[in-house]
C-alpha cells in the first residue's frame, strides 16, 4: 500500500512540475524580446551539449553545424 501511494505521489508531482514549466513558459512566450533570449540561450545551451559550431540567428536558430 506504501509503495502504491508513494508512486501515486511521485505522479502526481510530476504533473503539478510540468505544468508550472509550461505556466512559465506560457508567461515567457507573451513578451517576445524574453523568448529570443531564452531562445538564444537555449541553441548555444544545445550547441554546447552536443559539442557541434553553429551560429546562433535573429531568432536564436540554428543556423550552421558541423558534424565530426
Amino acid at each position: 500500500m506504501l509503495n502504491i501511494r508513494g508512486y501515486y505521489t511521485n505522479l502526481d508531482s510530476r504533473y503539478l512540475l510540468l505544468f508550472w514549466a509550461r505556466s512559465i513558459i506560457y508567461s515567457i512566450e507573451s513578451n517576445v524580446a524574453e523568448l529570443d533570449e531564452i531562445s538564444r540561450g537555449y541553441t548555444m545551451l544545445f550547441c554546447f551539449i552536443s559539442n557541434l559550431e553553429c551560429i546562433s540567428g535573429p531568432f536564436g536558430l540554428l543556423e550552421k553545424t558541423n558534424f565530426r
